[in-house]
C-alpha cells in the first residue's frame, strides 16, 4: 500500500515567515470588517487614536496575500504586489500635487476623522512604505538581479519595520511629532503593527534565501 503524502517540513524561520504573513492578512481583514460592518472596536484601541484607512487595509491585505503565496510555493503571484505599490503611489501623487483623485473613500466612507487631513487617506509614511514593500515583492516574480533583490528586500524590510516600531514608540511616549512624521495625518497604531509585520517578513525572506544560496546573511 503506497504511503500517504506528507506536508513538507518547515524550518523555524519558515514557520515565523508564514505566521507573519497570516498575521498581516488577519489584521487587514479585521480592519476591513471593522469599516464595512461598522465595528469601531476593530479599528481603534481608544477613541482618541486614528485608524488604519480602508485603502491601507486593502494594500496590506494584498501584500500579506502575496507573502502567503510565496510561502506556499507560488512566487509568480508576487506580481500582484504591484497593486499595493499603486495604492501608495497614488496617495503620494495626491499629496505632492495637492489633488483629489477620489480614491480615498472609494471603498467606504471614513467616519473616524481623527488626526487626518483628508478623509479616508492613508498617511504619507504608510504610502512610502507600501511603494517600497510592493516594489520589492513584485520583483520576486522575475529572475532578474536576484542578488540585488535580496539586498533591496533586506534594506526595505528593515526600513519598514523600523518605521512601524518608531511609530509605536511615539504613541507609547506620547510624542505626536513621531507618529505624524511631519504631516497632518498620523500613522495609526494598527498601521504601525502592519508595517512591523511586513518589514520583518521581508527581512526574513531575504535572510532565508541568502542563507540557502550563499550561506550568509544578506
Amino acid at each position: 500500500m503506497p504511503s500517504l503524502p506528507t506536508l513538507p517540513h518547515r524550518t523555524w524561520l519558515e514557520r515565523i515567515s508564514l505566521s507573519l504573513a497570516i498575521g498581516l492578512v488577519g489584521l487587514s481583514v479585521a480592519t476591513l470588517g471593522g469599516w464595512w460592518l461598522n465595528l469601531p472596536d476593530l479599528l481603534q484601541q481608544t477613541n482618541s487614536q486614528p485608524s488604519l484607512k480602508i485603502n491601507g487595509a486593502v494594500a496590506f491585505l494584498v501584500l500579506g496575500g502575496v507573502l502567503l503565496a510565496i510561502e506556499l510555493g507560488r512566487p509568480k503571484l508576487a506580481l500582484l504586489a504591484v497593486a499595493g505599490a499603486v495604492i501608495g503611489l497614488s496617495t503620494l501623487a495626491q499629496d505632492i500635487f495637492r489633488q483629489d483623485f477620489r480614491i480615498d473613500e472609494m471603498l467606504g466612507r471614513d467616519h473616524l476623522l481623527i488626526d487626518t487631513e483628508h478623509p479616508g487617506r492613508i498617511s504619507a509614511m504608510i504610502a512610502v512604505c507600501l511603494v517600497l514593500g510592493g516594489g520589492v515583492l513584485a520583483w520576486r516574480a522575475t529572475e532578474l538581479g536576484a542578488r540585488a533583490r535580496l539586498f533591496a528586500e533586506a534594506v526595505v524590510g528593515s526600513v519598514i519595520a523600523s518605521t512601524g516600531l518608531s511609530t509605536l514608540l511615539g504613541y507609547g511616549a506620547g510624542l505626536p511629532a513621531v507618529y505624524r512624521w511631519g504631516t497632518e495625518t498620523a500613522t495609526s497604531p494598527v498601521a504601525a503593527i502592519a508595517l512591523v509585520l511586513l518589514g520583518l517578513a521581508l527581512v526574513l525572506l531575504a535572510w532565508r534565501e541568502s542563507m540557502k544560496n550563499e550561506g550568509a546573511a544578506p
